[in-house]
């Protein structure tokens, strides 16, 4: 099957493409020097992200839940903002790599295009975190923890999504099995509650925004 990218995708795609074709693979089990690749490729794309102005950042923690330390978040949003929905962002990587800092250009246009407030939240990786739940864990503890603060925030509870990016696939999977057995309150209606939005592209805002119930 043929496909064309769309052609303000063409540019943008063009030098990483050439990037990856000049690169040497890393040795099988070199994991280092895979979130190595993986992190110079996120910078890249950072640095092609349009420019967003007017978005406020704010930092917060909460206890991992498995008593490891603390998980990052950072929180976007607008002078605009109205009381209303937010999203919970996990960034990509593959699970090896990314960060909320290497994601931050990314959130921060998401926020101003959509004027919708955003958490992003900073997942540990493997190797190093070794439990095959802790992804799933991490953004769950975003998730309880912009529900505990929604009123302060001028969140509706009932109306907090949650958005993965690409290569991630074992944590937008397993979070929603997850917030259903730890939120029993919710679980009867939890498909209604917790909404899964995929990646935003240009042009996408207004099904972003329904998808949302905004």
């Amino acid at each position: 099957m043929s496909y064309e990218l769309d052609p303000e995708l063409v540019p943008a795609m063009a030098a990483p493409a050439a990037r990856v074709a000049e690169a040497t693979s890393p040795a099988r089990g070199d994991w280092r020097a895979v979130r190595a690749a993986a992190t110079a490729g996120l910078a890249y794309m950072a640095t092609i992200t349009p420019p967003s102005s007017g978005v406020r950042t704010a930092s917060f923690s909460t206890p991992a839940s498995d008593g490891q330390g603390e998980i990052e978040l950072r929180w976007y949003t607008t002078a605009s903002a109205a009381p209303g929905p937010a999203v919970v962002y996990t960034h990509g990587g593959g699970m090896l790599a990314g960060s909320v800092d290497l994601y931050d250009e990314v959130v921060s246009w998401y926020a101003a295009e959509t004027g919708v407030p955003f958490l992003s939240v900073e997942l540990r990786l493997a190797p190093e975190a070794t439990s095959p739940v802790s992804l799933a864990e991490d953004v769950f503890s975003g998730l309880t923890w912009l529900a505990g603060h929604a009123t302060d925030l001028g969140v509706d509870p009932s109306r907090i999504a949650v958005m993965a990016a690409a290569a991630r696939p074992p944590a937008p999977r397993s979070w929603p099995v997850t917030a259903t057995c730890r939120w029993p309150s919710r679980s009867a209606s939890g498909h209604e509650k917790i909404r899964v939005c995929g990646q935003l592209a240009p042009g996408s805002r207004s099904s972003f925004l329904q998808s949302c119930g905004h």
